[in-house]
């Protein structure tokens, strides 16, 4: 069976989670049926903005950014993630403390070496 959608559809399966279709039609073979389409997404995203929100203003200059499957920034250093688009946290690697050699201090016992920036972006989002 053939479902069609449109983009208007689509961005609200992609915001709610779930859409309902009802299929009206005789030519299927189960007459009236209604249809819910689920999108699987990642449970930790955020758009561009809020990431970038968070790498202006929420950082701790103790760590560095390494290890992501979804880079931020090019080689150059620009920002390349768009601003309404949903990414998905658990891509984008790890914060790891810089040491002392970096001028920002020793860190402290309470603070772990590296951090997966999900769990980085989620304690800062949750301060905010």
């Amino acid at each position: 069976m053939q479902v069609t959608i449109t983009l208007a559809m689509l961005r609200k399966l992609e915001q709610e989670g779930s859409l309902h279709i009802e299929q009206a039609s005789s030519d299927i073979t189960i007459p009236n049926t209604i249809l819910e389409l689920v999108l699987l997404k990642p449970e930790n995203v955020a758009t561009g903005a809020e990431i970038k929100d968070f790498w202006d203003n929420g950082w701790d200059g103790n760590y560095y950014h390494d290890d992501w499957d979804e880079p931020v920034q090019d080689d150059m250093g620009n920002w390349i993630l768009e601003d309404g688009k949903l990414y998905n946290l658990d891509r984008l690697g790890y914060c790891c403390w810089q040491g002392p050699s970096s001028g920002v201090g020793a860190r402290r016992h309470d603070q772990p070496a590296t951090i997966p920036f999900v769990e980085m972006f989620l304690k800062w989002k949750g301060k905010k």
